[in-house]
Parts: structure tokens; sequence; C-alpha cells
């Protein structure tokens, strides 16, 4: 644990004075986190959530700083490798995409590194959200662990906001979610589905027109394309038809303990139906 913890940190802070200009040394211990990882995958090892979160940021730091050098395929590697391999593997694949985000809006990068990586980002989001919606199509199945399936939200979040243009930030991507909705999930997934909703359309470049004019202007045909227009009827629709069970969450009942759980899983719809309710009456 302590290693790993080290070797992020290291990655972090120390990148550009003792590895900027040495690609074979990169590539290499690129190589070996892989290794370790795969290791750990292969051979029933458990590494403890830290470890692995350490791990997959000393990843995603390489990935971050050689955009422009010596590793420019990182993220259509990491999704083949995701892709192609274990589920274990798969989860390594998420967990490294949705870190390289994390550090692109956490750490501080001077004007030409904060540039190419946006641009590098943007370039590559297509191919992270097919990935995303070829899991989570299969997903639901039982295919896939849940582990992995939850992940996938997770990295939905961070890398919809490289894609603007559209609320339909990915056909097939979009229809699972709106179909996980409709579908009356587990509160658990319920709740990643309504983040990601919520964080497309906070992140759009329709968000500042579709705030300074009336809902029936904004939703007018001519107004949007028609793809966000449908998106927009999609989510007044689901919102509409809930509206029952909303009301009946905010009658709650905690007088008997064995309804205890449900009135909590009722206060968790609640809580998300009110703030997708916001986010698209922005």
């Amino acid at each position: 644990m302590i290693g790993s913890s080290i070797l992020t940190q290291k990655l972090n802070k120390d990148f550009e004075v003792e590895l900027a200009i040495k690609d074979e040394h990169i590539l290499e211990l690129r190589d070996k986190i892989f290794t370790l990882l795969r290791q750990g995958s292969e051979d029933g090892i458990h590494y403890s959530k830290l470890v692995l979160e350490n791990l997959s940021l000393s990843v995603a730091n390489v990935a971050i700083h050689t955009t422009n050098s010596c590793w420019q395929s990182s993220v259509k590697d990491l999704v083949d490798f995701g892709l192609n391999n274990s589920p274990r593997e798969c989860f390594i694949a998420l967990n490294i995409l949705k870190n390289i985000c994390v550090t692109h809006f956490t750490k501080v990068f001077n004007q030409k590194t904060t540039q190419l990586l946006k641009r590098y980002l943007n370039e590559n989001v297509g191919a992270v959200l097919d990935m995303l919606a070829q899991i989570l199509s299969q997903g639901g199945n039982g295919q896939l662990p849940h582990e992995v399936y939850l992940e996938c939200f997770s990295v939905a979040k961070y890398w919809c906001e490289f894609s603007k243009k559209s609320f339909v930030i990915n056909r097939q991507l979009v229809d699972v979610l709106f179909t996980l909705l409709h579908s009356e999930p587990s509160v658990k997934i319920l709740k990643k589905v309504i983040k990601v909703l919520i964080k497309i359309l906070s992140t759009n470049q329709h968000v500042k027109a579709l705030s300074n004019y009336r809902f029936e202007q904004a939703t007018h045909p001519d107004f949007l394309p028609p793809q966000d227009l449908a998106f927009l009827n999609q989510l007044v629709d689901y919102l509409y038809s809930q509206r029952e069970k909303y009301s009946e969450a905010t009658r709650l009942n905690f007088s008997h303990d064995d309804e205890d759980e449900v009135n909590a899983d009722k206060a968790v719809f609640a809580s998300k139906f009110t703030a997708l309710l916001l986010a698209v009456a922005q």
C-alpha cells in the first residue's frame, strides 16, 4: 500500500522533472504497473481498494503526461484492454479512464498542457462512450460483475463533459440510460443514472440558451435540434409518469422499524427526482 502511494505521488509531482524526456523508462514503468494489475487479476490476488486506486492513478498520470509523446494511443489502448479481457481487467480500464478525467479536473497544468489535454480528451470521448454503451447494454443481464456495471456510470459522469454539442452524447448510451430509468431499477442504479443525466444537462452547450427562455419557448421545435428536443421530452415524460410515486415518497412514515429501509429508498427516490426536476427546469 505504501509503495503504491509513493508511486502515485511521485508521478503526480515529479513527472516533468524526472521522466518527461525518458520515453523508454515511461513505457517500461507503464508496462510494469499493468503487469501488477494483470497479475492480481490472473492469480486471484485481491488488492485493497486503495492500492488498486493508486495503481490506476499512476497509469492515468502516465497517460495524461504522454498524450503528445510516447503514448498517444492511451485511451484507445485502455478501451481495447477493457473490452477484450476479463471483467476484472475491464474494471481496471474503467477505473483508469475515470482517473484520467479526475486528474485533468483536479490538477493544475500549464496552459499548453491544458490545451493539449483538452483536445486529446475531446478527440477520444467517442471511443469511451461507445465502450460504456457496449458494457451497460450487456451488464444488466448479469454477464458482468456489479462493480463493473456501476463503474461505467462513474466514467460516464466524467467523460460526458467532453461531449457538449448534444444532449444525446451517444445514441446507444442514452437509450440504455432511459431504459434503466423506466425499469424502476435499484436505488443504487437510479442514483447513478440520474447523476449522469444531470451532468449531461448541466454541461451541454444549450444550457445557457435554455436558461434564458421559458420552457415552452426552449422546447419549441425550431429552438433545439430534433434529437435534443426528444431528449428533453423523454425526461419530462419520465418526471410526469413518476409524479404519484414522488408524491407518495414525500409522505414517509418511520413509525415501524421494518419499514425504515423501504422509506429510506423512497427518500432517496424523492431526492433524486427533485434533483432531476430542477436540472430540467433550470
